[in-house]
């Protein structure tokens, strides 16, 4: 029977022989151990042991080329045996000899970098990092950048074999693979992976998530266009992307404007069109019709420029900045009509908020053109509206504030007014300042006499400094009056109870 002992025993045997220093052939009875033990097991775990223990005989050349041996012996060691590697970059870094380490280093890196992430072993992640611990401390520049970029592939590789859809991971090694010079089309077909590998389930709805997908897809239709002149593959993308989002909850404009906007600098206005047009039909987001309008204006499509308008505003009929725009657009193109008639329909959108700025735009619309007569009325208009607004408040009268704030803001139409019509200096200005304020002042009183003080107050100031003491005692006839009425009131109903 031909038995061999086990590989412990055999370990056990070379210990022994290492550990009788005091033998006169201790070196020549070790080696020979070792020799044998070697020929028979062949394979890292043995060649590391037989190189340790020449280093624990004194001899590091005799480790390093044991460890050359064993590189040789077996079979894709600079994959299979990282161990054996690690320790032959170690041995010749601990001799000084800093280039045959860095070839080792680099040679081992090389095979590692052609494997799947999944296929790396803690072994082989050590093997990486030790390298760019060695380069950190012994290389230049250009060496210390290889190593870091090698020990961070390595890194994003196994974030992306344990996590297919880490988007950071797939970004941080396309971000490293640039940085390492990698051909254009190698890092495309990273985007393309990154892109549509791991695209969420069709149910998802979570727009965080599906954001993060755009970016790339963007990132991705970039580089297609600019890094591999390739707008067909840049289309491609894009309305891939587009795909994966169809049905969702939300619409991500910046998609659809990128599509619109690789159209036109290839000279596709046409396309473009039909870009934003299909992107409003589905969702006519701000973004999206301020984006195709400014492109409607660069082509002098005034047709296209209003339809998209009428669509902006009846999207986005609350926001007077969608009217305003309109009708700037209306009177650049001359019709000071169209104009007005946006500023009315703005006016009469129930929805809108911000109504002052559009008063104000029609009156310093009428003003630049000459048109007093008409400036004059949208005043009389915008004080009857913010009249019966504070009338409404007064009322009411749930909250002080808001008593208060619509008080407040008919003072200050009236102070508008009121500037306005002194600059004209006509004979009836003073005339129709005072009516306003008397109309004002009687039937806010008449709904709530506290809120009319400030009101009081100002047309008491405006007749101080505008009117004559028979406009005066007026001011006070109507205030009296009112207060006579109102003490009468409470007396007949005090009678009463």
């Amino acid at each position: 029977m031909n038995y061999q002992p086990e590989a412990a025993a055999w370990r056990c045997f070379a210990r022994f022989e290492l550990d009788q220093r005091d033998a006169p052939d201790r070196k020549a009875r070790t080696r020979a151990v070792l020799s044998r033990f070697a020929a028979l097991f062949n394979d890292e775990s043995t060649w590391t042991f037989y190189a340790a223990c020449e280093r624990a005989l004194g001899d590091t050349a005799r480790a390093v080329e044991v460890l050359e041996t064993a590189i040789r012996a077996l079979p894709n060691p600079y994959v299979e045996c990282p161990r054996i590697v690690a320790a032959l970059a170690a041995a010749h870094e601990a001799a000084n000899d800093d280039e045959m380490a860095r070839a080792v280093y680099v040679t081992a890196v090389s095979q590692l970098e052609k494997l799947d992430g999944a296929m790396l072993t803690d072994d082989h992640k050590t093997l990486q990092r030790k390298y760019e611990e060695f380069e950190l401390v012994f290389g230049g520049g250009a060496e210390v950048t290889r190593a870091v970029i090698v020990n961070r592939r390595a890194s994003y590789r196994d974030a992306i074999a344990r996590d297919p859809g880490n988007l950071i991971a797939w970004t941080g090694l396309i971000e490293i693979e640039k940085a390492a010079d990698t051909p254009a089309a190698e890092i495309a077909a990273l985007y393309q992976r990154a892109s549509f590998d791991s695209v969420p389930d069709d149910d998802e709805d979570d727009k965080a998530m599906w954001r993060e997908h755009a970016n790339v897809w963007l990132a991705s239709a970039k580089y297609h266009e600019e890094a591999c002149r390739d707008a067909a593959g840049a289309e491609a993308v894009l309305k891939r992307g587009l795909a994966c989002v169809h049905g969702k909850p939300f619409v991500f404009s910046k998609l659809w404007i990128a599509l619109a906007e690789l159209h036109l600098r290839h000279g596709g206005v046409a396309q473009a069109r039909a870009v934003f047009d299909a992107a409003i039909a589905v969702k006519p987001t701000r973004k999206l019709l301020v984006r195709a309008i400014e492109v409607a204006k660069a082509h002098e499509d005034a047709s296209r420029v209003r339809a998209l308008y009428q669509r902006y505003t009846a999207a986005f009929g609350q926001r007077a900045a969608a009217w305003l725009e309109f009708a700037k657009f209306e009177q650049e193109q001359g019709d000071s009509a169209a104009a007005d008639a946006v500023i009315d329909a703005g006016l009469a959108d129930p929805s809108l908020t911000e109504r002052d700025a559009l008063w104000v735009a029609g009156i310093t619309a009428r003003v630049s053109r000459g048109d007093v007569a008409g400036a004059r009325a949208w005043y009389s208009k915008l004080i009857a509206a913010t009249r019966n607004a504070c009338i409404a408040a007064a009322k009411d009268a749930n909250s002080s504030a808001d008593v208060e704030s619509a008080v407040q803001r008919l003072r200050k139409v009236h102070a508008l007014y009121t500037k306005f019509e002194l600059s004209l200096q006509f004979d009836d200005s003073v005339a129709n300042l005072r009516r306003e304020w008397k109309d004002s002042v009687v039937k806010v009183r008449k709904a709530n006499v506290e809120a009319s003080a400030p009101l009081v107050s100002d047309w008491r100031d405006f007749e101080g400094r505008h009117g004559t003491a028979a406009t005066q005692r007026a001011v006070r006839d109507v205030v009296e009056a009112r207060e006579r009425k109102r003490k009468d009131l409470m007396a007949e109903a005090a009678a009463f109870q």
